[in-house]
Order: C-alpha cells, then sequence, then structure tokens
C-alpha cells in the first residue's frame, strides 16, 4: 500500500498516526462495528426500563418498542459479522492488501431533505476509489429469487412480496463529503451485502446505484471491484483522517430516536 503522508493538518496528525499504525499492525478493518446502533440500543433499552413502579399498575408489553429493539440487535449481529469476514478478507488474501476499511461511519447533514439517516457501516478505500458497504442481517431463501428496486428489496415474482424497505444509496451523500474536504477520487460505489447463513438467490439490482450481494459472495467482488483500478494508485493519509473523523464514538450515536422506524421499516 502507498500512503502519501503529506498535508496532515496538525489536529489530524494524532487521528493519522492512529491509523497508520492499525494498517502496520495489519488491522485494516478500523472502528467499532455497529457502534451506532448499539448506543441506539442502549437508550432504547434504557427506555424500556423506566416504567412505572408502582405495585398497583399492570405493566403492558410495549410491543412496538420490543420489535425495535429485536430489529437493532438484527442489525448489530449483521454489521459484526461482516466487519469479521471483512477484516480475514483483508489479513488473508494478499491481493487485497491494499484495502483499508471504516466502519461505523456516519453524516450529520444540516438539511433536512432527506427522510433517513445517511450513515455506512463501512467505507472501503482503494488508492483513490470508495467502496460503501451497508449489511443487512435479513432471512433469504436461495430458492426464492430476490431483488434491489430502488430502495426496496423484494423477491423477484409476478407478484413480490416485499423483505425490507428504505435500502439507500449514500453515493450522494459522501460525494457531497468529499467535495467539501477536497478529496480527490475516481469512483464512488454502494452495494447492499446481505448477511445470513442460508445464502441468497440475487437476480438483479435496478433503478439504483446501489448494488445487491450476498456475503457469500463478497470476496469475489472486491477482486472484481480492484481490477477496475483507474488513478493514481496512492492512497492519501489526509483523506483517510477524513474518513475517520466520520466514525461514530461512544459520546453520540449519530442516530436519532425519532428516525429509527424509518431506518428499520417499523
Amino acid at each position: 500500500m502507498k500512503i502519501n503522508k503529506d498535508n496532515i493538518p496538525a489536529e489530524d496528525k494524532e487521528l493519522a498516526l492512529s491509523i497508520i499504525n492499525s494498517i502496520r499492525n495489519n488491522n485494516r478493518c478500523i472502528g467499532n462495528p455497529a457502534r451506532a446502533l448499539q448506543i441506539t440500543l442502549s437508550e432504547l433499552e434504557e427506555k424500556k426500563n423506566d416504567v412505572d413502579l408502582n405495585p398497583t399498575t399492570w405493566l403492558l408489553k410495549n410491543r412496538e418498542l420490543e420489535e425495535q429493539i429485536a430489529k437493532i440487535k438484527a442489525g448489530i449481529e449483521g454489521e459484526k459479522q461482516l466487519a469479521e469476514f471483512l477484516e480475514r478478507l483483508l489479513k488473508y488474501d494478499d491481493k487485497l492488501k491494499d484495502l483499508v476499511a471504516f466502519a461505523s461511519l456516519s453524516q450529520e447533514l444540516n438539511n433536512n431533505d432527506r427522510d433517513y439517516i445517511p450513515d455506512s457501516d463501512f467505507m472501503i478505500v482503494y488508492n483513490d476509489r470508495f467502496l460503501i458497504v451497508d449489511a443487512k442481517n435479513i432471512s433469504t431463501n436461495p430458492d426464492v429469487p430476490i431483488m434491489l428496486d430502488g430502495t426496496c428489496i423484494l423477491t423477484d415474482a409476478e407478484r413480490p412480496k416485499l423483505l425490507l424497505e428504505g435500502v439507500h444509496s449514500s453515493i450522494n451523500v459522501w460525494s457531497d463529503y468529499f467535495n467539501k474536504n477536497n478529496i480527490k477520487y475516481s469512483s464512488i460505489d454502494n452495494i447492499i451485502c446481505i448477511v445470513n447463513k442460508s445464502g441468497a438467490n440475487i437476480t438483479r439490482s435496478i433503478n439504483t446505484d446501489n448494488q445487491l450481494i450476498h456475503i457469500a459472495t463478497l470476496h469475489q467482488f472486491l477482486l472484481g471491484w480492484i481490477e477496475m483500478q483507474v488513478g493514481s494508485g496512492i492512497v492519501q493519509l489526509r483523506d483517510l483522517t477524513q474518513i475517520a473523523k466520520c466514525q461514530v464514538r461512544k459520546e453520540h450515536s449519530g442516530l436519532d430516536l425519532a428516525d429509527i422506524r424509518r431506518k428499520f421499516g417499523v
């Protein structure tokens, strides 16, 4: 991996050094997977435990809150499994040695023209190319063809069945951020990665700039993605620090509880 270490602002040098040390230690999946969801889960469980302790009150189950918690737990597990697999790929396949990934990124936008949360589970960097990867821990049957149509994952049938909605591309969000922070790029791609043990029969992705894949094909996808390399062949450490600044930290989740229904479709 060729890294240009020039033009690092003084305030970013500590972060830049941390990134360099991670890469030198062959830890190229940097950050805490599902950090935003873990913080949000903690907030929801605190809300769940905030109940009336009056012994004369009959406590009713909050079904909506229980569904939110269950879906967030599934999301956390999906991101963790994807992170573990991605870390193995980057560590043990020499063909992928020049890739570095950042986990749990979020963009706090000043405008309100989007009805969804502009977060990304992973950002993979290859020289001046960027790949957004979002994990979806949903059940699929390999005997049932599925597709991505716009922002929905559906069965690919005459009468499609909705499996998941609200699957958005983050390409525009990140291109805006890159342009604002003078990050030069030759391409930004976005994939939706289904994470489960059963496999999936994915037929097509239409009406979207996302591509739907299953985690079992992620390795082959990455090998094909790096073959399309164009550009300088050098990664800018300054750019990596700008991306790392977007990683969700312990002090804030980057997710608004009011948006959980839109994020998880409940």
